[in-house]
């Protein structure tokens, strides 16, 4: 009776593992994280800096004239609902010379729980208010939060858009403060990667602000040349985290 008991509970197990991972999913990463783009594998010491979840009416145009005094181009995932509220903004982020990517419509956390199908009508929406607001396209795509699935990034393929996650993340538990911020993106960025902050959302999102002024000084006198996405892809080969 032990034996079966042991048995059973191995079975059990099995299922809920079954049950847990779903196909396209976290078994499937050795599947699609090669297709994902954590960094470019280059030795020369460029570097993009990216901004999610705008556009914000404050932030937004903060950073815009921060890119513009040091003379750098960044690459926007925007949501699509912001670029509707705000669409005079994102004329201007395109307008300054700075490249947009699909960030979803919505910005739904539950995104990797949706079916294909919603996945795709998300990042339609986000292509028809893009096309509507400037007349442009975008092949690129961050899933909201980084949060990615087999049919996620299928969808994306699927909508003629590269998948680009991050190198490092400035905004952390650990970088309470813009200097901070700073500090954490130079201890962890290497020639080919890719910063990621935030310009909107959230309230803190001022400290972005500043912490992007400090990246830039602080990378800029260490030899590191800032480039848009589409820039870095086009000087390397992808790869993976």
């Amino acid at each position: 009776m032990k034996h079966k008991g042991f048995l059973y509970s191995i079975c059990g197990i099995f299922m809920f593992l079954l049950f847990l991972f779903q196909p396209g999913d976290s078994l499937s990463v050795p599947y699609y994280e090669d297709r994902l783009i954590y960094r470019i594998e280059t030795n020369e010491k460029i570097i993009a800096i990216t901004f999610d979840d705008g556009p914000h009416p404050i932030y937004t145009p903060e950073i815009l004239d921060i890119l513009d005094k040091y003379g750098i181009k960044g690459t926007f995932f925007m949501i699509g609902s912001q670029m509707d509220k705000y669409p005079d903004i994102v004329r201007d982020v395109i307008k300054r010379g700075n490249v947009l990517g699909n960030h979803t419509y919505h910005h739904p956390a539950d995104l990797k729980n949706k079916q294909e199908s919603e996945v795709m009508a998300e990042l339609k929406q986000w292509d028809q208010t893009m096309e509507t607001i400037s007349g442009q396209k975008t092949t690129l795509f961050r899933p909201p939060r980084g949060f990615i699935a087999g049919k996620i990034l299928t969808a994306a393929e699927n909508n003629g858009a590269s998948t680009i996650m991050w190198t490092i993340c400035a905004d952390n538990r650990n970088a309470s403060t813009p200097e901070l911020m700073c500090k954490r993106v130079e201890n962890n960025i290497n020639p080919g990667g890719i910063i990621l902050l935030h310009d909107g959302i959230s309230k803190s999102r001022w400290m972005d602000v500043k912490a992007t002024e400090l990246i830039i000084e602080s990378l800029s006198a260490k030899g590191y040349q800032f480039v848009t996405i589409p820039e870095l892809i086009a000087l390397g080969s992808k790869e993976a985290k």
